[in-house]
């Protein structure tokens, strides 16, 4: 289970035909738009509509690019489609742009155990720990699931 859509985001791409925004380049209005747009993928994934949350996450992405935290969003909601390949995509981007991000890592490893790369899923979970021992905390079933990784890497 990945972090970060902890409410995930209401509204859809122009292109889904959901919601009709006049897209303009003014820089304040773009965060306004993509806020908006985080609001509207947070209800979709609320509403159980994946498809619409992505396509939301995309378009904001489309106007903020360097925004890693939407494109941890956007992988949190390609794990949720079972589109681990798409997810992975969206982490290494993330991590390009914000490397020492505990969450992304905790949620690359995830993803990479996912697709059955064990070793690697292993690696970044401990480099997501060493980054923030709390990671999980106030989450028992993943700080159960951190040790049972992390033990063996550790030879207990």
């Amino acid at each position: 289970m990945l972090f970060g859509m902890g409410g995930i985001l209401q509204g859809c791409a122009p292109q889904c035909g959901a919601c009709q925004v006049d897209w303009q380049e003014d820089e304040e209005v773009v965060d306004a738009e993509v806020f908006q747009l985080e609001l509207l993928a947070r209800a979709a994934v609320e509403q159980g509509d994946l498809d619409r949350a992505a396509c939301c996450l995309i378009d904001a992405g489309k106007r903020a690019p360097r925004a890693a935290h939407l494109l941890n969003a956007r992988a949190v909601v390609n794990y949720a489609r079972h589109r681990h390949a798409d997810a992975a995509r969206d982490l290494e981007e993330a991590l390009a742009l914000a490397p020492h991000t505990s969450l992304y890592r905790y949620n690359i490893g995830c993803t990479l155990a996912a697709q059955g790369h064990t070793r690697a899923a292993a690696e970044e979970l401990r480099t997501a720990f060493s980054l923030d021992p709390t990671l999980t905390k106030g989450y028992p079933r993943y700080s159960r699931a951190k040790w049972k990784i992390l033990c063996p890497l550790h030879g207990n």
